[in-house]
C-alpha cells in the first residue's frame, strides 16, 4: 500500500488509493512525512498516529515553555493546526499529571491580573471566552474578588463615608485614605 503525501495551500493531504485519509498542517509535518510503502492501513494509522503525537507534543513544549497556557487554549491551539482530538487529549493528559498545564493557578492569576486592571466581571468573561474557557471555570475565582470587593466597600461605607460623598473635597479624601 503507497501512501502519497500532496501540499494544498497550507497543508499537507495525506492520501492512500486516491482517498484522503488525514489533512494535516504543513509547518508541523513538512519533514516528517514523505512517500512511503505500507503493509496495511492499520499499519499506517499506528505509524502516523506516534507521529502526530511526537510532533504535537513538540509543538506544545515549545509553546508552553514560552508562556502558560490554561488546558482549553493549548487545545484550541492544537486544534487549528488539525491534530487530532485523541491526540490532543493524550497529550492535556501527560502535561497535567507533569504539572506543566496547571488550570487552577492559571485562572487564579488570570482574573487577579484583569481585575487589578479594572475590568469587570463581563469584561473579564468574555476575554475568557476568547481564550475557549468556559464561564462556570471563571465564576468560582470571580466570586471569592467580588466577596473581597465587598468587605472593602462595606468598611468603607462604615468608617469612612466621607469618601463616597461625591461634594466632600479632596483634601477630606485624602485624610480619610491616610487613616
Amino acid at each position: 500500500m503507497t501512501v502519497l503525501v500532496e501540499e494544498k495551500g497550507g497543508f499537507l493531504e495525506v492520501i492512500c488509493d486516491e482517498e484522503t485519509i488525514h489533512t494535516c498542517d504543513k509547518k508541523l509535518f513538512s519533514r516528517q512525512l514523505n512517500r512511503r510503502e505500507y503493509a496495511s492501513r492499520e499499519e499506517f494509522e499506528e505509524q502516523f498516529f506516534e507521529l502526530e503525537y511526537k510532533v504535537a507534543f513538540a509543538f506544545s513544549l515549545r509553546k508552553i515553555a514560552l508562556k502558560s497556557f490554561h488546558s482549553q487554549e493549548l487545545k484550541q491551539l492544537l486544534q487549528k493546526r488539525l491534530i487530532r482530538e485523541a491526540t490532543i487529549q493524550r497529550l492535556l493528559t501527560y502535561f497535567s499529571e507533569k504539572k506543566w498545564l496547571q488550570d487552577e493557578e492559571w485562572l487564579e492569576y488570570f482574573v487577579d491580573k484583569l481585575i487589578k486592571q479594572g475590568k469587570s466581571a463581563h469584561e473579564i468573561f468574555h476575554k475568557a471566552k476568547a481564550r475557549g474557557i468556559t464561564k462556570t471555570a471563571l465564576v468560582p475565582f470571580l466570586q471569592n474578588k467580588n466577596k473581597v470587593k465587598e468587605a472593602l466597600l462595606l468598611l468603607i461605607t462604615k468608617r469612612y463615608p466621607q469618601l463616597l460623598d461625591k461634594k466632600s473635597t479632596l483634601p477630606i479624601k485624602q485624610k480619610a485614605m491616610a487613616a
